[in-house]
């Protein structure tokens, strides 16, 4: 399924559907029975091959099988599996005398080009709601319009006109490039203000896109999202359900005896402050290093140095370079299977895209994952966790602390995590789900 920061199949309930059923029958295809197939759905295939070469029935394997990642969420999805299906076979059993909804009918329109949403609501007559509702997959920044529909997408459509009809209509509609992602990482002496300037925008797009406060403050080492032409931007109100941010710092300053000075209603325009010097994080924010920081010529190719961030893979860079992973494993020597780890150096061989467009998948990566986990969790304070012995940081962030690694290293941009240390102390959000009204 295509996943990403302008369409994620994962939410159309009809892709996602074949595609688990194509998954489970490769499933059964190898491991010859129901319940095995089934539970590697979430386990992996790989992983209960093994257990099944360890053990041999699922009785067994359920019973007695151990490993360090087959836990509880495993070895319990065959039977929620089971009580999930019984449940749906007798709604009225267990839900009562409830009103199931009737099937959706509508028509499949394969894009010619890149389609803005507004433009094309208001040529065929239907909201866009209503094209939202019939195409989950696609994101937010195509609504907002940061995006436009992509070319060659399946656009779901009510059977209100013959595909012709629609295809005369939508032809003077289509563009020829989809709207860049464009980000400006901060930099010592930067102002919101010569940002807006640099990049020829709005002062109050630049705030209202990335949440900042009514000074404007930004600190060095955020990725400010700039905004595009025609893009829709609403200033963010803090949610009810939450503790804000602005509370959260009140009541510190309270407890340490100060007093808040009053934040003007004018926007100003206050230099880049280091990150250490934040007592609180901006969630709308992307902070990690996207940047290419190197180049050099080899032959006739271009090499690119970068970091590794949180969630990366070889397989990713090589999706947004268009090139073979091996091709990133034979320019940095690495062998097959060997992981890659946060902070590492790597080359990347820039032969199909160029700088800019790598840096830009790379950033649209990193602000799907964030803006997907803040559309349900919201931040309420800080803590101190304090590094014990036998730590590291993927069972930290997996069973101690319950947050993804991104955030974290959020509050901790200087930490080496690579090296936990005992009594080393380590600044973490308290998360909560957030309360969506229905």
């Amino acid at each position: 399924m295509k996943i990403g920061y302008v369409v994620d199949e994962r939410r159309d309930p009809y892709i996602s559907t074949d595609a688990a059923a194509r998954l489970l029958k490769k499933n059964y295809a190898e491991l010859k029975e129901w319940p095995l197939a089934i539970t590697a759905y979430n386990h992996g295939r790989a992983g209960m091959m093994r257990a099944k070469k360890s053990k041999g029935s699922y009785e067994k394997i359920f019973k007695s099988y151990s490993s360090r990642s087959f836990k509880f969420a495993s070895r319990n999805f065959y039977p929620e599996f089971m009580a999930a299906r019984i449940v749906a076979k007798n709604p009225k059993k267990y839900f009562g005398n409830i009103v199931l909804k009737k099937p959706v009918t509508f028509q499949v329109l394969k894009t010619k080009g890149y389609l803005p949403v507004k433009e094309l609501s208001n040529t065929l007559n239907i909201s866009i709601r209503d094209i939202q509702t019939l195409n989950p997959s696609l994101r937010k920044p195509v609504f907002n319009a940061q995006k436009y529909i992509p070319k060659g997408f399946s656009l779901k459509l009510p059977k209100t006109l013959t595909i012709p009809n629609i295809n005369k209509r939508l032809a003077a509609l289509y563009q020829d490039r989809q709207k860049p992602s464009r980000f400006h990482r901060v930099q010592k002496g930067d102002t919101a203000g010569s940002i807006a300037r640099l990049h020829s925008v709005k002062l109050q797009d630049l705030t209202f896109a990335n949440g900042l406060n009514q000074r404007a403050t930004i600190y060095i080492g955020q990725n400010l999202r700039i905004p595009v032409k025609n893009e829709i931007i609403i200033a963010r109100n803090e949610p009810k359900t939450a503790i804000s941010q602005k509370n959260i710092r009140k009541k510190i300053m309270a407890k340490k005896g100060a007093v808040e000075k009053k934040i003007p209603k004018s926007i100003s325009e206050p230099l880049a402050q280091e990150v250490k010097d934040r007592d609180y994080i901006n969630p709308n924010i992307v902070t990690s290093n996207l940047k290419v920081f190197q180049t050099y010529s080899k032959g006739n190719l271009i090499i690119g140095m970068i970091k590794v961030e949180t969630e990366e893979t070889l397989g990713h860079y090589a999706d947004w370079l268009q090139i073979p992973t091996q091709a990133i494993r034979a320019l940095n020597g690495f062998k097959y299977g060997t992981p890659i780890s946060i902070d590492q150096k790597v080359k990347i061989p820039m032969k199909k895209k160029t700088i800019l467009e790598f840096e830009e998948q790379r950033y649209e990566f990193h602000k799907e994952i964030e803006e997907d986990f803040f559309e349900s969790f919201l931040i309420q304070g800080t803590d101190i966790y304090v590094v014990k012995n036998g730590d590291n940081i993927w069972n930290l962030c997996l069973n101690e602390l319950e947050i993804p690694f991104w955030l974290l290293r959020k509050y901790n941009p200087e930490m080496n995590f690579n090296s936990l240390q005992p009594m080393q102390k380590i600044k973490y959000p308290i998360v909560a789900k957030l309360k969506i009204p229905i």
